[in-house]
């Protein structure tokens, strides 16, 4: 009986072992083709970059001018302005891009494979704005940001926009990338940041100058950042972090052992008791302090923006962003309700930059249209619009960040951080899958 039950159970092993390795050998084959094409497209991205130069952000076609750097969202546009033409150029990294939601498309893989949105950062909502204060004429809004990029890369781009001629107005939003280099130094955490404030404060003094020397009016920024859903990095030993953490995850404060004034976990974990004592004014105070003692260097420190609030200039003008955000923030704490991650900001986030650099607009260059609501732009034909994308979007998030949780988080810091992203993306994948129900369930 044994061996006659061996018999049957060998072929059926056989078939099974088959029909796992042809479904091994089917993935790993679209996982080729996959990577082929994106290493494809960042080689012929690569390629039309070299050709334009040394690092030039546009190229030139005839008439017509192209995003150049793989950095960039792909364009095109007409490299004379048309006469009835309003044109705005949209500086800054991924931020100002529009990351998530606007991608960088010189490489076509992501719209290939996943069929990604590429609308729904700031560009697209101010275009939506302007062009209902200017009916009678054509608003155009260049997303001319780069991924990564830091304020350095944010002047040269500025340096062409104000040699073509062809501007109306540049907006800058820059900042959240502004990494340490072999010429700064200084004691601790604050003297580098101490450091790069200086270097910052020199490119904020060119990128008026070169406002200036194009007659051109230059609005920068001061960067909002994610204060309540983003938990700085610290050192420390990696047993005592994680004990932290744990504790403030069931809202009891760390306060074993010798406390520091320039630990960066401390200032959060405090900023968590303030908040659930609904001291909100002092949490805040406390998240902003973590912020600018945080280990990493992807988010804006408070004196860099306060560098950005001194500027001045006869074409350059201030919008101070991130004390506005406090005023739609939950609780005046930014969060969840408004950025993604430590720094991209939700399509909320989004539009509701782009409404008041509209109305900032408006009044200074008195462009008419009568008060202008946030509603003039409304989310909810662009939900309707791009729900199935949007979602294959946060999915694809989500799942990004469960893998960098799994395979690259190097502290106990990220492996919350990350964890709380996947989650916060599910959420959004959630939210549109109801929608799509509720969509198919109303009377056409």
């Amino acid at each position: 009986m044994d061996c006659y039950d061996k018999d049957m159970l060998r072929p059926a092993l056989a078939a099974a072992c088959r029909a796992a390795l042809a479904a091994l050998v089917l993935a790993a084959a679209a996982l080729a083709a996959v990577l082929g094409a994106i290493l494809w497209d960042m080689h012929q991205a690569r390629r039309a970059w070299r050709a334009t130069g040394s690092g030039a952000s546009f190229s030139r076609d005839g008439d017509v001018c192209r995003t150049a750097d793989p950095a960039m969202v792909a364009q095109s546009f007409p490299c004379r302005k048309p006469p009835l033409e309003f044109r705005v150029f949209v500086i800054g990294s991924s931020q100002a891009m529009g990351t998530p939601y606007v991608h960088q498309d010189l490489n076509a893989a992501a719209d290939l494979f996943f069929r990604m949105p590429n609308e729904g950062g700031l560009s697209t909502w101010l275009r939506e704005y302007l062009q209902r204060l200017m009916p009678r004429k054509s608003v155009r809004v260049i997303n001319a940001a780069k991924g990564a990029g830091d304020f350095g890369v944010s002047v040269e781009t500025m340096r062409e926009v104000v040699e073509s001629g062809q501007a109306d107005i540049v907006l800058v939003l820059e900042g959240n990338n502004e990494r340490p280099s072999g010429d700064i130094a200084g004691p601790g955490i604050q003297g580098i940041v101490d450091g790069i404030g200086r270097r910052l404060r020199k490119r904020l003094d060119d990128l008026a100058r070169l406002a200036e020397s194009g007659r051109l009016p230059t609005y920068i920024l001061t960067v909002p950042n994610n204060l309540r859903a983003w938990m700085p990095q610290t050192d420390g030993p990696r047993a005592e972090v994680s004990a932290r953490i744990a504790l403030a995850g069931r809202g009891i404060r760390w306060t074993q052992g010798r406390r520091r004034p320039d630990d960066p976990l401390d200032w959060f974990l405090l900023g968590c008791t303030w908040e659930a004592a609904r001291d909100f004014p002092a949490a805040r105070k406390a998240f902003l302090r973590a912020k600018d003692l945080d280990r990493s260097f992807f988010r804006m420190r408070s004196s860099w923006n306060d560098e950005i609030r001194r500027t001045r200039g006869r074409q350059t003008r201030v919008i101070d962003m991130e004390r506005i955000l406090f005023g739609y923030a939950k609780d005046g704490i930014p969060g969840s309700d408004l950025f993604l991650d430590y720094c991209h900001l939700t399509l909320t986030g989004n539009r509701l930059v782009a409404f008041e650099v509209a109305k900032r607009l408006q009044a200074d260059l008195d462009l008419g249209g009568g008060p202008l609501a946030l509603e003039d732009a409304p989310l909810s034909p662009f939900l309707s619009g791009q729900q199935r994308r949007l979602r294959r979007l946060y999915l694809a998030k989500k799942a990004k960040w469960l893998v960098s949780r799994l395979l690259s988080a190097r502290t106990p810091v990220d492996a919350v951080n990350f964890g709380e992203q996947a989650e916060l993306y599910a959420r959004h994948a959630d939210m549109l899958a109801k929608q799509v129900k509720l969509a198919r369930q109303s009377p056409r």
